[in-house]
């Protein structure tokens, strides 16, 4: 086995690590600290190796390393912490530029920008979206959504919804189970969107065919797209039923509840979904504390 020996500062920490090119990589680790200016260290088990290297100084700080070639195995090997094997102290340098810093800054600010993103699923979308379903956001998980439910003529909903950093709202969808039956000519039939205060920000075009079929149904936001922000935002995202003489059946969250602490969390008081019977156009703005009726059943709705 290999034994090592050597000279330091009293009270000084030394960690030596055997290796071999032989076998990349390293073969084992020893540490002690420095007793009356002597150490030794033994590293059990190990045969096979051709160097160490070394490491001398403070607890945490070591400020001299070496490397030493062994000859064979066996030992011990004595090592003397002299002051010429102390590394020479490195050549002043320039300092950076400002153009230098601006770039590091630059990469660090990147760095930053990614964090929402590998929080993602902190914020409660584990599943990627964008990557599987080409939504930004959702009512939740689609695989979850297997329950199902009417939609009656002249019956809104609103469901709250995250918007990640840097993402454009385009289009808004919703997800019918059931095609149900149009009278032909009620209108709108069409989706809306609503900042987290409740301001209208915009609706897709009035589209009879909403809920004639299965499968995702909606479209582009009249007037473009809403501009991306620094920041994440909470909004609610709506959907209108008209003229339905048979109603739809959407998709809705599995089993779903109607328990009140689904409605909001503790000492908040914006819903995550509602809905209101009667209308013949979506409001130009809503109260998410108290508008229409509070409900855990949760349709399918998403954002592109």
């Amino acid at each position: 086995m290999p034994v090592l020996n050597g000279t330091a500062t009293s009270g000084e920490r030394v960690t030596a690590t055997l290796r071999s090119s032989a076998s990349p990589g390293i073969l084992g680790t020893a540490t002690t600290y420095a007793e009356s200016n002597a150490w030794s260290l033994t590293l059990a088990g190990c045969t096979t190796y051709q160097y160490w290297t070394l490491s001398i100084g403070s607890d945490g700080v070591p400020n001299r390393h070496y490397t030493i070639v062994m000859p064979s195995v066996g030992g011990p090997y004595t090592i003397a912490d002299v002051a010429a094997n102390v590394p020479a102290a490195p050549a002043s340098t320039t300092p950076p530029t400002r153009s230098e810093l601006d770039t590091r800054l630059t990469a660090v600010e990147d760095y930053v920008d990614t964090v929402p993103d590998l929080l993602a699923g902190v914020k409660g979308q584990i599943f990627d979206l964008e990557a599987g379903y080409g939504l930004i956001s959702a009512s939740g998980d689609p695989i979850h959504f297997t329950s199902a439910a009417n939609a009656s003529s002249g019956q809104a909903w609103f469901v709250e919804q995250w918007i990640p950093a840097g993402k454009a709202i385009t289009n808004l969808w919703v997800g019918v189970k059931t095609a149900g039956t149009y009278d032909g000519s009620s209108t709108p039939n069409h989706l809306g969107i609503y900042s987290a205060a409740g301001v209208s920000l915009g609706a897709t075009a009035d589209d009879p065919n909403l809920w004639t079929s299965a499968g995702w149904h909606g479209g582009a936001i009249v007037g473009g797209p809403i501009a991306a922000q620094a920041s994440g935002r909470m909004v609610y995202v709506s959907v209108l039923v008209r003229g339905a003489t048979v109603a739809p059946v959407l998709c809705f969250c599995a089993s779903p509840g109607d328990a009140v602490p689904v409605y909001t969390g503790p000492s908040m008081t914006a819903r995550r979904c509602f809905y209101t019977y009667g209308a013949t156009a979506l409001p130009s703005s809503i109260n998410p504390a108290s508008t229409g009726t509070a409900t855990g059943y949760v349709p399918l709705l998403g954002v592109s």
